[in-house]
């Protein structure tokens, strides 16, 4: 879920199923990562639709993008 952080009004619910292990936004504010299991989910954050899913290939406790936001890292 995305809330504002000054009313707490809920923004968005992310398009999937699952616990989220990690959570990182990208430098330009307009995508998320997400870890669930062992997948990344990458999330466009107007509306948290899916964008990509990229398969780890165990399970997944972090994310992050690089810098500039082309890449992103998982572990």
């Amino acid at each position: 879920m995305l809330w504002d952080t000054a009313t707490g009004a809920e923004l968005h619910t992310a398009a999937f199923t699952g616990e989220a292990a990690a959570v990182a936004f990208s430098p330009g504010g307009d995508e998320v990562a997400v870890a669930t299991g062992s997948l990344v989910k990458l999330l466009a954050v107007a509306g948290l639709g899916e964008r990509l899913s990229l398969d780890h290939g165990a399970a997944v406790d972090d994310v992050a993008f690089t810098p500039d936001g082309t890449r992103v890292v998982s572990a």
